[in-house]
């Protein structure tokens, strides 16, 4: 009977230390070192933030606790995502308590401090996810301990220092996504050990130096995205063996030289290609256009001369083509042959082939473009001839820039008919003539710059209509100002120079 009695008390003794809830089966693998990491976890999670996490109490089994996975066998917990919460307060260490976490999630949140040391000892961790948060110091060298790591995401904390040699450990890694963090140094050349990797993405840090040819051996590599660092060098030779790139993004840095003629041979399967912002010059490879997947080609703030390829109106495919801020041009009648090619490019919604050396007369053609087309930049160029009147063609566009050419004739009425047109630039032009009155239907219309022309007659009254003008500028003309004040009455507008 005393035998019975203490059988009797041992198991209810146990029920409670367990946490009520829990049937025998579950209480017969349950393991209080997860449930005190997790609540080790919660204690430092501001006050106000708790609430997020209400269900980790001891009334509710561990495997129900709102973000947790457990393992169907050992009621270990397997993975952690507590992603967009917007916890607020600090990792606690004791996560590395975790034995069995193969996935952990705390991406958009506003976590601060360094990442525990205690993450290296999760070596059955095959994602880490710990982006859009405020997280300072290094990386831990004991992360890279986790060598069965598929997934490691840090972006968008402030992770300073640099990328030690250790991080060739990681040779399970396909996605390694650091970009928006302070890490500076170079790449360390273990990078190349990295040979799963399909993704790097380290954008917008302070990496120096050249790229390093080990990169080369990264043959299962999809997305490379090294802009807004500090790399240097001409284009890396070893990019052009990495056949199968689909984004190549390698803007604002300090690369300089030419690209080879047979870059559209070398990188096929190219859907993205960002190379803006540095110092390349050259012509501007024509076989570009052999790349027939291509989506985005952006080339803009570079040095680069001769013509815009013609054979450009093969990529069917393209949406964004930004060509600006280059020596692009010759002021001859021909530079702008390309345009007539793009209208082929069904698909396409951005052009920007401003502040170039572009000239000859502003072809007809212009208004055939795709009618996808949103922005139109063509600013800062040496184009003469006149605004096309099947402009309204574009029906779709929002942004029109014209400006600091050499245009002449009037604003077309047909313009007007583009309703959903926010930005007119038609600045430092030859264009004369009264603004039409049916310029008051743009009604959507936020910019409107018409300084330094020889317009005359009077502001239209119907300009009032434009509810959502921010920006007017008419100076510099020949206008009559009697309907200025009515004009410029729009409770928005910031700016008004007439």
């Amino acid at each position: 009977m005393i035998m019975r009695l203490f059988i009797i008390l041992a198991f209810s003794t146990l029920t409670v230390l367990l946490g009520a809830g829990f049937s025998d089966e579950e209480s017969k693998f349950y393991s209080n070192d997860d449930r005190q990491a997790l609540l080790a976890l919660k204690s430092q999670v501001s006050e106000n933030k708790r609430g997020a996490l209400a269900s980790w109490n001891h009334s509710i089994p561990l495997c129900k606790w709102k973000g947790v996975t457990c393992g169907h066998k050992h009621k270990r917990v397997t993975g952690l995502d507590l992603g967009g919460l917007k916890l607020d307060g600090i990792i606690s260490p004791s996560i590395g308590n975790l034995s069995f976490l193969r996935s952990l999630n705390l991406e958009d949140n506003f976590f601060s401090g360094t990442i525990p040391e205690e993450v290296g000892m999760l070596f059955r961790l095959q994602q880490l996810n710990m982006s859009y948060n405020t997280l300072e110091g290094v990386i831990p060298t004991s992360l890279y301990n986790c060598s069965r790591l598929v997934v490691l995401d840090l972006t968008l904390n402030r992770l300073g220092h640099r990328l030690p040699l250790e991080i060739g450990s990681l040779s399970n890694l396909k996605l390694l996504l650091l970009s928006k963090n302070n890490i500076s140094g170079k790449f360390p050349i273990s990078i190349g050990n990295l040979t799963s990797l399909s993704t790097l993405s380290v954008l917008d840090n302070h990496i120096e130096g050249k790229v390093p040819d080990t990169i080369g051996k990264l043959t299962h590599l999809i997305k490379l995205q090294i802009s807004a660092n500090n790399l240097s060098g001409v284009f890396p030779s070893v990019i052009y063996n990495l056949s199968s790139l689909e984004s190549l993004a390698i803007a604002a840095n300090r690369f300089s030289g030419n690209l080879r003629p047979d870059f559209g041979y070398k990188l096929t399967k190219l859907e993205k290609l960002h190379l803006g912002g540095n110092s390349f010059s050259g012509d501007v490879p024509k076989t570009i256009s052999n790349i027939s997947a291509l989506t985005h080609l952006e080339l803009s703030q570079n040095l680069f001369t001769g013509n815009i390829p013609v054979s450009f109106g093969a990529l069917h495919n393209l949406q964004y083509l930004g060509l600006a801020q280059n020596s692009l041009g010759n002021n001859l009648v021909g530079d702008l042959e390309f345009l007539s090619a793009l209208v082929n490019c069904t698909h396409l919604q951005m052009l920007d082939v401003g502040y170039n050396r572009l000239g000859g007369e502003l072809p007809i053609h212009v208004a055939n473009l795709s009618n996808e087309l949103a922005n139109i930049y063509l600013g800062g160029n040496l184009i003469t001839g006149s605004i096309p009147h099947n402009i309204e063609n574009l029906i779709n566009l929002q942004s029109l820039g014209l400006e600091n050419n050499m245009l002449t004739g009037r604003i077309p009425t047909s313009l007007a008919k583009i309703s959903g047109l926010i930005s007119l630039y038609l600045n430092s032009n030859r264009m004369s003539g009264e603004i039409p009155s049916d310029i008051g239907n743009m009604t959507r219309l936020e910019y409107l710059n018409l300084f330094n022309n020889s317009f005359q007659g009077s502001i239209p009254p119907s300009l009032g209509n434009c509810r959502f003008l921010l920006y007017l500028r008419m100076g510099s003309n020949r206008l009559t100002v009697v309907y200025l004040k009515s004009s410029c009455n729009v409770s928005l507008l910031s700016t008004c120079t007439c």
